[in-house]
């Protein structure tokens, strides 16, 4: 896949109606990571330059990880996660109701890359998470620290692919597919 270069500026407008909206920005530098949910491991690079190979485990046979390109959505230092969100009662044995550090949202619903100082063992070897990436929090610390909104996360090798229905399709087209769709800008300037 191709991106655009670091240092473009891009101008987007909408007309919406009654009221024109518009907003420049420029391109920074490309951060894209990969996540291998079979070897276990998430390569970070700046650019071209990888910045770390780190051990992790994702989710598990029956919650997997979605798998796709995706894109950091908001970080949050700090989330409360309640398995009852995802239909697990908190007293089953897989139950939980806690903070959780280094948090770095890859989906609308509910993903992200996370510190999972429980799962130290798993990660590496196996997956065993609930759907997120499991990462030591020293990792999650430095990827959290490192990512931007809008950088990319590649995801390999999960049974459950993104898709349009799940709001993570977007990168999982190709662009003129996508402009068929009607929700694609006419031009980009």
């Amino acid at each position: 896949m191709s991106y655009w270069s670091a240092g473009t500026r891009v101008a987007v407008t909408a007309d919406l109606g009654r009221d024109r909206w518009w907003r420049t920005f420029t391109i920074g530098s490309r951060h894209v990571s990969i996540v291998d949910t079979v070897a276990h491991r998430m390569r970070v690079f700046d650019g071209d330059r990888l910045i770390g190979t780190w051990p992790l485990s994702a989710g598990r046979h029956d919650l997997p990880t979605i798998s796709g390109t995706l894109y950091v959505r908001y970080k949050n230092q700090d989330v409360l996660m309640d398995s009852t969100s995802i239909g697990i009662p908190r007293e089953n044995w897989d139950g939980y109701y806690e903070h959780v550090y280094w948090n770095t949202a890859i989906s609308t619903d509910g993903y992200y890359v996370h510190g999972a100082p429980w799962s130290l063992a798993a990660q590496g070897v196996t997956n065993v998470s609930h759907g997120c990436v499991n990462l030591s929090p020293e990792h999650a610390m430095a990827f959290f620290n490192f990512s931007r909104v809008g950088d990319i996360v590649i995801v390999r090798g999960s049974t459950k692919p993104a898709t349009s229905e799940d709001g993570e399709g977007d990168w999982q087209m190709p662009f003129d597919q996508f402009a068929r769709t009607g929700s694609a800008p006419r031009s980009v300037s």
